[in-house]
């Protein structure tokens, strides 16, 4: 399993360990769908125009990212 999940539709970025129904994963069609283990990939699209999902980040005990945007 990856470590982290990328929407590129929404631009959100998922951490797989805390992934919970909110987040609505299933609902995501395979063509916008990225799983990632690069945290370096993941710090560079949060600091451009993604944003953490505030389910899967709260919950997380290891935020890798300078800042938080909710959806």
């Amino acid at each position: 399993m990856s470590k982290y999940i990328i929407n590129h539709k929404t631009k959100v970025v998922h951490h797989s360990s805390y992934v919970c129904d909110a987040c609505r994963i299933p609902n995501y069609e395979s063509e916008i769908r990225q799983d990632c283990t690069d945290e370096e990939q993941i710090l560079s699209l949060v600091e451009k125009t993604y944003h953490q999902c505030p389910y899967c980040f709260e919950l997380s005990p290891s935020v890798i990212t300078p800042k938080t945007n909710a959806m």
